[in-house]
């Protein structure tokens, strides 16, 4: 049923949902249903929660992310890679010199 009934059944007066046997079962399974959906939302504002500190973390710590595709032969299909790297020494630079070292050296970032 929709988000609509689900309002009415939860939020009408006691005496009217718990009056039959009906009712009351309607009632206790809307209830449920209620429940377990916003279990389910409970987990996914986690797991997004979990994925904005990651974000967070790349930003605030002038991390570089890079991405890799390569074909796999003539199979149509291709390996993806994801390789996060930190710099401690100070932001990334668009090009490196002679004289920098590998950690301060950064090469740009090919985001889509």
């Amino acid at each position: 049923m929709s988000e609509l009934m689900d309002q009415a059944v939860i939020g009408m007066p006691y005496e009217m949902a718990m009056e039959g046997e009906v009712a009351r079962r309607q009632f206790y399974s809307r209830a449920q249903s209620i429940l377990a959906q916003a279990q389910a939302l409970r987990e996914e504002v986690a797991a997004l929660r979990k994925d904005k500190e990651r974000l967070d973390a790349i930003e605030g710590n002038c991390w570089d992310v890079r991405y890799d595709s390569s074909p796999n032969g003539d199979a149509g299909d291709s390996s993806i890679s994801i390789e996060i790297i930190g710099h401690y020494q100070g932001n990334p630079t668009s090009a490196c010199s002679a004289r920098t070292t590998p950690k301060t050296c950064a090469r740009p970032s090919t985001r889509p």
